[in-house]
């Protein structure tokens, strides 16, 4: 990949890096209560194909791939199915593991997936930019070439408008939630742009099929005249070949402007569908406002513990050692035990 590809990718996959990082730290919290669980084969083989082993530096696992993606990309692929492959297998054949941990190793395979799109996506998008400005240079020394160098800047113009959506996936919710109607008044701009030109299109193959009709009209007009005995035969003939000639002419036209107007068509839905479905009234909207909703609640509820109950408490946080007995009982669907009492027994380090 070219060196400017390459620092694309980088800023793509930033945010993405930086999900699965917090991600990987929350499954490696979740998978250290193996200590508490006599864990096999199965489970200990899924640990390895998912989390990072200290101090090692093989790419065979997908906490690496993921947040050493700038280093990983070129065979992110690769690599990712043969991991997914086992994993597949190994995870619903595990007896230890609970439904919430499984849960966990699904969001983080999913999370895989999502950068695999994304990286694709990129990569294609390097590749386009790339074709874009090279043709861009090629035409700036031509002085015929202004209408082609027009639209090619277009083009540029709606490349960065896709790299920006596709970056705005990449960020947080709540970031994406703010940013995210800008984006698709941008896409609807393209959209509306691209009507302009289908109409242009539209008429240019509606001319030649009215040429074409003309034509068809004096075909029929001249074999008439070449079934009449009277008529100058010689002339209906040379005739007849000219209008022969001319539609075969108008014919290649006439498929030229409706493959062109197929590929207006085709382009306009893709973007008008890509708008709609980032649309206010869309699924994936409605899912976001959830998932923002759900996390702003999460961090009132954090605040809300953290809280001093009255002014003479000092804060604290809590240690390693108390976050992963927390995190045992509720991966051990044990919530409902964290009382006051049990989590000051059981849980709070009195010496810290």
């Amino acid at each position: 990949m070219r060196l400017g590809g390459i620092r694309r990718v980088r800023l793509g996959v930033k945010a993405l890096s930086g999900g699965a990082e917090i991600q990987a730290g929350y499954l490696e919290l979740c998978i250290a209560c193996k200590r508490e669980l006599a864990i096999g084969p199965i489970e200990e083989a899924v640990i390895n194909l998912s989390l990072h082993k200290e101090g090692s530096r093989k790419v065979d696992n997908l906490e690496t791939l993921l947040t050493n993606l700038t280093k990983t990309h070129l065979e992110f692929c690769e690599r990712k199915a043969e991991i997914f492959e086992r994993l597949k297998q190994l995870i619903p054949s595990s007896q230890v593991f609970t439904v919430r941990q499984k849960r966990i190793l699904e969001d983080f395979m999913n999370l895989a997936e999502i950068a695999e799109k994304s990286l694709n996506m990129l990569n294609f998008y390097d590749h386009t930019r790339y074709l874009a400005d090279t043709l861009t240079g090629y035409c700036a020394v031509l002085p015929e070439a202004e209408e082609d160098q027009k639209a090619l800047k277009e083009i540029q113009s709606e490349l960065a408008t896709i790299y920006l959506a596709i970056q705005l996936m990449l960020r947080t919710p709540s970031d994406e939630a703010k940013m995210i109607e800008e984006h698709v008044a941008y896409l609807n701009e393209i959209v509306s742009q691209r009507l302009e030109k289908r109409n242009v299109v539209d008429n240019e193959a509606m001319r030649v099929q009215e040429a074409k009709r003309r034509k068809e009209f004096d075909r029929s007009k001249m074999e008439a005249q070449l079934r009449k005995m009277f008529s100058s035969k010689r002339y209906a003939r040379e005739q007849l070949i000219g209008i022969e000639r001319d539609l075969k002419r108008i014919a290649e036209e006439e498929a030229l402007a409706l493959e062109n107007l197929q590929k207006m068509d085709d382009a306009i839905k893709l973007y008008d569908t890509l708008a709609k479905k980032l649309g206010i009234t869309s699924e994936y909207r409605k899912k976001l406002t959830k998932i923002v909703d759900l996390y702003n609640e999460y961090e009132e509820r954090l605040r809300k513990i953290i809280a001093p109950k009255k002014y003479f408490e000092r804060s604290t946080e809590l240690t390693e050692s108390e976050q992963l007995k927390i995190i045992f009982k509720i991966l051990m669907e044990q919530e409902e035990t964290l009382t006051e009492e049990v989590i000051l027994r059981d849980i709070v380090d009195a010496d810290h």
